[in-house]
């Protein structure tokens, strides 16, 4: 092995969020290929190395596959091997063999085309004692799978390895907001049916060329804040291409445009003055200011991104009062289309969300809710619940939707929940789901059949929905299910009845959900909500509702190819119903303060935030400085040690100015005053420690 590997950048990469959560074949015998007679999966990855090479302008890549894990399964009679490697998907080909599929994000400079070619390549062949199950290709969640039959193709009748192609793939470039990349697809196994014979690529080298262009200094990019977890988390190379690359630097806030509906701008404003007191610079434009169809919402929304700096875009009213666009694959009613403005490919650049209205009324609601949810939570004995959570799942698929959630319940157990119900078939009721909501829950997964107007596994619907009485223990929900989100029917659909329950003096439902408009794959999605519950939520600091979603599809992208139809599909069918730049909490709220009262006007403002108890720093919080009008807004992160200093230059002498602090998990400071116009005040102010 050439030692350059072990010199630079290297990187052990685990490409999904749970060892176990996406392998059918729990109980299998693992096969191991380095001596290593281990029973299991938890230690069994594929390992990437990733390193320079001489010239920096290629990258190496050593990749060792330690086994994969072997089952049976019988099939009118006959005996089936079922080969799964922990953390990867199956090929999905509809009745060829149901081998793994290997793949990686990369990142790579902007308009490069590199290429792979095979520094060492060794193999195993394996006689398998039953032929290689065939695969039954992509199913939507409207189907039982079990209901399916196998079918094998001509694949079977061959004595050839399949697939027979290249050892490496690599996908044409694709570009996430103004970051490049591409996805490298390796045929590590390989299946000759005449012979029965698995071959298995256990140790390949392999080098990049062409990834980074290095006649010339990297531009430097900001990259924005809800895009740092999905590069630093999906692609293997990022530790070593980040700098050379200039996308190190995150963007701290970034631009929200709300696009409202005319007679809902005045409803609207509430929401524009928050979002601008948490570091966001907000414009808000009236449809009419647009245009009437959705090809001038596009463009309207193409402009403001070739501008720079744009990271939201919100839209106010119902379909007839912004129209949505329509995919490409199933025609899916699909307001995240709108996020397709970089590149010519499907990874979102932009948040795009929406409150899904008809009414001012409903408006003003949507508003507050989300401004209770982010700048007024719940604290002492009425926290307790943001540390609870509700799954909802099936008893079909293969495993069964239930072992998926199981895993999740698991998982967010170890992180900062200490309550996870587990609503499953058969014994899955309305009431169940109603209780649970009532008490308080801060998230809810669903994985199973939908429809419009419910979730088929606990047959909660519409009316349901409608009955719940939880005040301001909003949750946020993802949905894995067919059509919950199907907004653009003339009837109310099920995610807009969870953001319309209530009203301004009796809150309800919750503050937002992602749902699909047409009907969803089944195991594709499984992926995305494994993403954002296991890796996302769990790491790193930037946690909005809208990011998440967006972040979690780049999952789909990296297992089943950025051109696949699953994750072209996925990202056309599931809309952002509620604030897209909502930040999501998962624990109980602290309580903040900061380091120095009021002062005078016309000085840089310097704070430490730290804990209500004094106990810890709190660091990346949001301070934002602002007059009462909100026409002069300024605002600075905390840094680790919960410092900040904000230049006050622009601001009028003559005002007075104050504060918001807004962060992860943190009881926010709003409103405090700051800065005072008051020449006798003035005398009596504190000094800044």
């Amino acid at each position: 092995m050439n030692n350059n590997f072990l010199k630079n950048g290297k990187k052990a990469l685990v490409l999904a969020s749970l060892a176990t959560l996406l392998n059918s074949s729990a109980f299998a015998d693992w096969q191991s290929l380095n001596q290593t007679a281990i029973r299991g999966t938890a230690n069994q990855n594929i390992d990437f190395q990733v390193s320079f090479g001489k010239t920096n302008t290629s990258q190496l890549i050593n990749v060792a596959v330690p086994g994969y894990e072997l089952n049976t399964k019988v099939v009118d009679g006959q005996t089936y091997s079922v080969i799964n490697v922990p953390n990867f998907v199956g090929l999905t080909q509809v009745g060829n063999p149901d081998l793994p599929a290997i793949s990686t994000n990369f990142l790579v400079s902007d308009n490069a085309k590199p290429q792979v070619t095979i520094a060492t390549d060794d193999y195993v062949d394996i006689k398998l004692d039953h032929p290689l199950i065939s695969s039954k290709g992509h199913i939507t969640r409207d189907i039982n799978p079990d209901t399916i039959n196998y079918t094998f193709s001509d694949v079977y009748e061959t004595d050839a390895f399949f697939p027979n192609n290249v050892l490496a793939e690599v996908s044409d470039t694709f570009v996430m907001h103004n970051v490049s990349g591409v996805n490298i697809a390796f045929n590590f196994f390989q299946y000759n049916a005449k012979t029965q014979t698995l071959r298995v690529h256990n140790n390949v080298a392999l080098t990049i060329s062409g990834a980074l262009n290095n006649n010339k200094a990297a531009v430097k990019k900001e990259v924005p804040s809800f895009l740092i977890n999905s590069l630093t988390n999906g692609f293997v190379n990022y530790d070593l291409m980040a700098k050379p690359l200039g996308v190190d630097k995150v963007s701290e806030t970034g631009r929200m445009v709300v696009i409202v509906h005319d007679e809902f701008a005045e409803a609207a404003q509430p929401f524009v003055d928050w979002k601008k007191k948490t570091g966001l610079e907000v414009s808000l434009v009236n449809m009419s200011t647009v245009g009437k169809t959705a090809e001038d919402v596009k463009a309207f929304i193409q402009a403001e991104f070739d501008k720079g700096g744009l990271s939201f875009v919100h839209l106010i009213g119902d379909v007839e009062h912004i129209p949505t666009l329509r995919g490409t694959v199933e025609r899916a009613h699909s307001d995240q289309s709108y996020g397709l403005v970089a590149g010519d490919d499907w990874f979102l650049d932009i948040v795009v969300s929406r409150f899904s209205v008809k009414s001012a009324e409903k408006v003003a609601y949507q508003v507050a809710k989300t401004i209770s949810y982010e700048a007024n939570p719940q604290t002492g004995d009425d926290a307790a619940w943001y540390k609870k959570a509700t799954g909802i799942a099936s008893n079909e698929g293969n495993p069964k939707d239930h072992v998926y959630m199981e895993e999740l319940r698991t998982g967010l157990m170890d992180f900062t929940y200490d309550e996870v119900d587990a609503v499953y078939d058969p014994s899955a009721s309305a009431s169940k789901v109603a209780d649970a909501v009532n008490a308080g829950r801060s998230v809810i997964n669903y994985l199973g059949h939908g429809s419009s107007s419910m979730w088929v596994s606990s047959r909660f619907n519409i009316q349901d929905v409608y009955k719940l009485h939880n005040g301001r223990k909003l949750p946020y929900i993802w949905s894995v299910a067919c059509v919950n989100g199907t907004f653009a029917a003339a009837k109310e659909s099920f995610a807009e009845a969870w953001l319309n329950a209530g009203d301004k003096e009796n809150f309800a439902g919750a503050v937002a959900i992602a749902a699909a408009s047409t009907n969803m794959q089944w195991v594709p999605p499984i992926h995305w909500q494994a993403e954002i519950n296991l890796a996302l939520l769990q790491k790193g600091d930037h946690k909005t509702f809208g990011a998440l979603n967006l972040t979690g599809m780049s999952k789909i992208a990296e297992k089943y190819g950025p051109d696949s139809k699953s994750f072209k599909m996925f990202v056309e069918q599931t809309n952002n119903f509620g604030d897209g730049s909502l930040k999501i909490r998962f624990d109980i709220p602290e309580a903040i303060e900061t380091s120095n009262g009021l002062r005078a006007n016309g000085q840089p403002f310097k704070t430490t935030v730290k804990s209500a108890t004094g106990e810890r720093n709190i660091s990346n919080a949001n301070v934002s400085i602002y007059n009462k009008d909100l026409s002069f807004v300024t605002n600075a992160k905390t840094d680790e040690s919960g410092n900040v200093v904000i230049d006050l230059q622009g601001a009028d002498r003559g005002q007075d100015l104050y504060m918001t602090i807004t962060g992860s998990n943190i009881v926010p400071i709003v409103d405090r005053k700051v800065s005072s116009a008051d020449v006798e005040k003035f005398n009596k102010i504190y000094e800044i420690k």
